[in-house]
């Protein structure tokens, strides 16, 4: 981004009335879509905004996007593979810059507009409860607009369609969220602004207004390729990914890791565990929750109608087939029940990752998404 001159920002004082045609013009045409512009005090961000980089600034932006690649995709690999992807459908990139971690205020100015008691539904709790996401971990921001062969307007309206519902349970075949698998409604794989406004808000609060010069906005091939390669390196730099990012498959692999820790005395149940299988990935994530949670209440009504045991019982075991009731019982879960498992399994020496520490209790912060996608039977 060119940084605005002494100069400019003067002649941002003297124009603004055309500051205020072009906050009028963007409200009208964003603000079904974003945060920032359903925000009460918008006016004291947009004038800031105005400020600082002038109206022709502004208007410069005016398609082209902030993407994030969150953390859970990158740390998955899955970031070059959804870049290509958006790519496949009319986005040219235009510029990338990887971020090791995030500061806590990095974070918090992401997700001001969410966090804000003047929200509709302000995921206060949620949102500072979900931050070791972003703070710790890698992540790639982009920027992006839309490609001169597509026949989409605005790269806003065309990745609106494309990412999907920000719970990815109700993503649509096609969308990113659901062909990539997203965990939940925090780890979605993807972060957009929402405007041209949103996206040189979060230039600033990410990235700083010194850190980088942008020359053009113009996209092309070469710096589209250019874009993409940079991505794919940084990918490659992490080493072996440190998660699979599928909810799915971390829910069966800790049901796995329990299976093993059993004494002959629940011989049966570990063999039941060991049977469970990964919903296939092709079926996108609302349908492999069904599929799994159909499948989890089958082995608990099993579990219900055992009597007995193949053999004396351990205190050991009862605490082990506990955390398995816990896990099991998807739809009852509660932040305590599944720490509580989590805890009991490191308890005995059974590895739980970072990642799938997080990924569980993500679903069980966000527990009425699960809710309610396991309640719609529409597909």
């Amino acid at each position: 981004m060119i940084r605005p001159q002494a100069s400019q920002r003067r002649q941002s004082a003297r124009c603004s009335h055309f500051g205020q045609e072009l906050h009028d013009e963007f409200v009208e045409r964003f603000e079904e879509q974003s945060d920032l512009l359903k925000f009460r005090r918008r006016a004291e961000v947009i004038d800031d905004l105005l400020s600082a980089f002038g109206p022709e600034m502004v208007r410069r932006f005016e398609n082209t996007q902030l993407v994030i690649f969150k953390p859970d995709a990158v740390c998955s690999h899955k970031a070059l593979e959804i870049a290509e992807f958006m790519n496949l459908h009319g986005c040219s990139f235009l510029e990338c810059w990887p971020v090791f971690s995030f500061s806590e205020h990095q974070y918090e100015e992401l997700y001001r507009y969410n966090i804000d008691l003047d929200h509709k539904s302000p995921m206060v709790g949620k949102i500072w409860s979900l931050r070791s996401q972003f703070v710790g971990n890698p992540c790639i921001v982009c920027l992006v607009t839309v490609d001169a062969d597509t026949t989409a307007t605005s790269i806003f309206n065309l990745t609106k369609l494309l990412k999907g519902n920000s719970t990815p349970y109700f993503a649509s075949p096609g969308q990113i969220r659901y062909v990539f698998n997203g965990s939940s409604k925090a780890l979605n794989l993807v972060h957009m602004s929402d405007d041209p406004f949103s996206t040189l808000r979060e230039i600033k609060a990410l990235l700083g207004p010194d850190c980088f010069e942008i020359q053009s906005l113009r996209a092309s091939p070469e710096r589209n390729r250019a874009t993409l390669d940079a991505i794919a390196a940084f990918t490659t730099s992490l080493g072996p990914k440190s998660t699979d990012s599928d909810f799915c498959a971390t829910l069966v692999r800790m049901l796995h890791k329990l299976s093993y820790a059993f004494g002959p005395g629940e011989r049966h149940l570990a063999q039941r565990l060991q049977a469970l299988k990964i919903p296939d990935v092709r079926d996108g994530p609302r349908r492999r929750l069904r599929d799994l949670n159909d499948n989890f209440k089958h082995l608990l009504g099993e579990l219900g109608a055992q009597h007995g045991s193949d053999g004396p019982t351990q205190q050991s075991d009862l605490i082990l087939k506990s955390a398995v009731l816990s896990v099991l019982d998807v739809p009852s879960w509660t932040v305590y029940s599944v720490k509580h498992s989590i805890a009991s399994m490191r308890s005995f020496d059974i590895p739980v990752s970072a990642w799938e520490e997080e990924i569980v209790i993500s679903n069980a912060v966000f527990h009425e998404a699960i809710l309610e996608a396991l309640d719609h039977r529409d597909d």
